[in-house]
């Protein structure tokens, strides 16, 4: 599991991931609930209508990543026989985690979803998402669609196809 530097895990999110993953050994990757903190001590549920179970495979859990709060690798734990094998491509200026995403989602045999909220997003004004306009759905239509020629160029065309579906 990824934690970004500023944000916070309820001290029983490990528990409840592990346990979800034991009872459910097809899953290579589990997602989660959260809250969006904001500086001014505001806080909202990331995901409002996500309040069931769901075990997804790689195709409906792709449709799902490209929206607010799935692209990223922090609210989500990895089984490690799957997640061993990928690394980061650092030569993304940015956009490092939707690859790596992608990229697990087409091996992960299932994809499961949890609507414990036990993840804690600050929402920091001062960092780089809030300085491109980060949660802005044109910003981020306009970023996939900018990194779709490097994602081609490596093969993967169906993320193109997933993109031309979605309205971000």
């Amino acid at each position: 599991m990824f934690v970004d530097a500023d944000d916070w895990i309820e001290p029983k999110t490990f528990e409840e991931f592990v346990k979800f993953m034991d009872a459910n050994p097809k899953v290579d990757v589990c997602m989660c609930n959260g809250f969006v903190d904001e500086m001014s001590g505001a806080q909202r549920v990331m995901l409002p209508n996500s309040n069931d179970v769901e075990i997804l495979d790689a195709k409906s859990a792709l449709k799902i990543l490209f929206t607010p709060y799935r692209m990223e690798v922090w609210a989500k734990m990895y089984r490690h026989s799957v997640i061993k094998n990928f690394k980061f491509d650092e030569t993304l200026y940015m956009g490092e985690p939707y690859l790596f995403n992608w990229q697990l989602f087409n091996v992960a045999r299932k994809i499961g979803i949890i609507p414990h909220r036990v993840y804690h997003y600050v929402l920091n004004n001062t960092g780089l998402s809030a300085r491109n306009n980060y949660e802005d759905s044109t910003y981020r239509y306009d970023f996939l669609k900018a990194n779709l020629k490097i994602y081609n160029e490596r093969g993967e065309n169906e993320i193109s196809k997933l993109v031309a579906t979605q309205n971000l």
